[in-house]
């Protein structure tokens, strides 16, 4: 498998008319940055459904070796989300 060049774990803030959906960053989250963290809108094609919902969590992972299959901005062309692993107490 390739190595991706970048991960975040992000958290769905806002669902924008069913085109797109912002995020926040969550290790930027509260570092004294305007609206609590670095946030962005990404299309919400490109998220499974399950996790679209507010305050849904998953990690965005930058991977050259991937390519999105519909078309969508060029900025999210090699980006694909993996669900994050349950944490067992």
């Amino acid at each position: 498998m390739p190595t991706p060049l970048e991960r975040a774990v992000v958290c769905v803030m806002f669902q924008g008319n069913g085109r797109f959906t912002r995020v926040i960053h969550e290790a930027t989250e509260g570092v004294a940055m305007a609206n609590g963290g670095f946030q962005w809108e990404m299309p919400t094609s490109i998220i499974p459904e399950d996790l679209r919902v507010i305050g849904s969590r998953f990690e965005l992972v930058e991977d050259r070796a991937f390519e999105q299959p519909i078309p969508v901005n060029p900025l999210y062309r090699h980006m694909r989300i993996e669900r994050l692993k349950p944490v067992h107490s």
